[in-house]
């Protein structure tokens, strides 16, 4: 028989209250201060990760050999249940699934996983805080084993607590999962009697999870497929991972498949080697001269020089050119050519010394950043001839001596700085001069007989000479010289 939810938690927390040799194991009492502060540490694309590892390590577990298929796509049934109003991005592996007490023991509790945990492998935190706290609307999970499905919603409460959204069943009752039917499955799993799909619900009802976060600039399209590019350095080569790239609205887009950073480099890379650092790999390549063609590829991949510490089979540190990404390679020595040089750091030192932070966001070495400045200096003295070549190259600018090729530059640009030749709009100032003429004459002949001034100044004498400025001087002399009448 089920066991209600109050029980499962209590047998849950039951170290809390002392095991059989009386040791009173460590409780979390405020797991949801821990779940939100742990995601705050997180990018708003780490989830992704997290969920395909997940993906991952189900299918390992089902059959390593085999492989399977791992699907970012929209949550369809949802999309059409809604006539189109509602999209939500869903994952759908083809691993081996949970049944409903596993679901329960693995998704609301914060450091539980299905798959062993260590400091190299899984923290079982990954998807409830990297995806959870930038889901609080609910991450639905969907799962299927040997035939039987159910279905169970991580998700905030109103009033902030997280956990499992209660699930009322056809026949009233409610628990915190239900059952799932044949037609309940996604696309790619009708022929399955196994695998999982997570749909993440956002932040409300209408949030439509398909699009890119705002903290999104670049490749806001394919953001799912460059985000994993640039994550992962390869993928099994038994498992394929796909993204269903974004159309228009009423119609799917194409499968794109993700291979990893290290699929591009192989097409597009003329020379690589290794370098040996004191406790690391430098792995390099120097990418071909096709500019135009990287540039349209970049939406897809990190197209570009750039630097990146290897960890398994992840990149991590990678920045982006922006935010000191080109900083990094001249710091290695590339001071020229750095848009088309690459450098994977692999650190090689004991085990225990490396690891990543729990957000994954970080690897330290030592508990520490990694030295990057000192790695910077042994590749920099042991600098492969064809990075020289490559900096001799762009110095030189096919050829024409650097001085030369920056004075053409300079001179092609500067017709763009030259002034041309122009008319200066007089309307307006011979409108004002032709009024101060006017008032200028009227009162420079009044000046000689004293009048005064509308401001209440008296005018005599002095006004007569230096004191009645150019202007009202020469206007007196043309006066005169036409022999016209004063006007009083």
């Amino acid at each position: 028989m089920t066991k209600q939810p109050a029980q499962r938690a209590a047998d849950a927390a039951g170290g809390a209250t002392g095991d059989s040799d009386g040791w009173h194991e460590l409780a979390v009492a405020n797991p949801t201060f821990l779940l939100e502060r742990l995601g705050s540490e997180c990018t708003d694309l780490q989830g992704l990760r997290e969920l395909t590892v997940n993906g991952l390590d189900a299918i390992d577990a089902q059959s390593p050999v085999a492989g399977g298929r791992i699907v970012w796509d929209v949550d369809w049934l949802r999309f059409d249940a809604s006539g189109g109003r509602v999209r939500k991005l869903s994952v759908t592996d083809t691993g081996t699934g949970m049944t409903a007490e596993p679901l329960y023991r693995y998704i609301n509790q914060l450091a539980s996983s299905s798959r062993e945990q260590s400091a190299a492998g899984n923290f079982g935190v990954g998807a409830k805080v990297a995806a959870g706290s930038r889901n609080p609307h609910g991450l639905e999970y969907r799962s299927w084993h040997q035939g039987h499905g159910a279905l169970v919603c991580f998700k905030r409460h109103p009033d902030g607590r997280w956990g499992l959204e209660p699930q009322r069943w056809p026949d009233g009752h409610t628990d915190y999962w239900r059952p799932l039917s044949e037609a309940d499955k996604p696309w790619m799993l009708r022929a399955q009697d196994h695998g999982t799909q997570v749909v993440l619900l956002g932040e409300h009802e209408r949030h439509d999870t398909t699009q890119a976060p705002e903290s999104v600039t670049d490749a806001r399209r394919h953001w799912i497929t460059r985000y994993l590019n640039a994550r992962f350095l390869h993928l099994p080569s038994q498992v394929e991972v796909v993204v269903r790239e974004r159309s228009a609205r009423q119609e799917p887009g194409h499968l794109q498949r993700v291979h990893g950073e290290q699929h591009h480099l192989e097409r597009h890379a003329h020379a690589a080697g290794v370098v040996q650092l004191s406790d690391a790999l430098a792995r390099w390549w120097v990418l071909d001269d096709d500019h135009r063609a990287r540039r349209r590829e970049a939406t897809f991949w990190a197209s570009t020089g750039h630097a990146a510490a290897v960890y398994g089979a992840e990149l991590y540190d990678v920045l982006p050119q922006t935010r000191g990404g080109y900083g990094r390679l001249q710091d290695f020595g590339i001071r020229f050519g750095y848009e088309r040089a690459v450098l994977h750091i692999q650190p090689r030192v004991q085990a225990g010394r490396l690891g990543c932070n729990t957000a994954r966001t970080l690897l330290l070495l030592d508990h520490e950043p990694l030295p990057w400045a000192r790695w910077g200096e042994e590749f920099t003295a042991a600098m492969p001839d064809e990075i020289r070549q490559l900096q001799e190259r762009a110095a030189t600018a096919d050829g024409v001596p650097r001085q030369e090729a920056i004075r053409q530059r300079v001179s092609a640009i500067m017709p763009l700085y030259r002034l041309s030749r122009y008319r200066p709009n007089t309307t307006a100032a011979a409108t004002r001069h032709r009024v101060g003429c006017q008032w200028s004459r009227r009162w420079a002949c009044r000046s000689d007989q004293g009048a005064r001034h509308p401001a209440g100044r008296r005018i005599g004498a002095r006004t007569r000479g230096r004191g009645a400025g150019p202007l009202r001087v020469r206007e007196r002399a043309r006066a005169r010289r036409r022999r016209r009448p004063l006007r009083l």
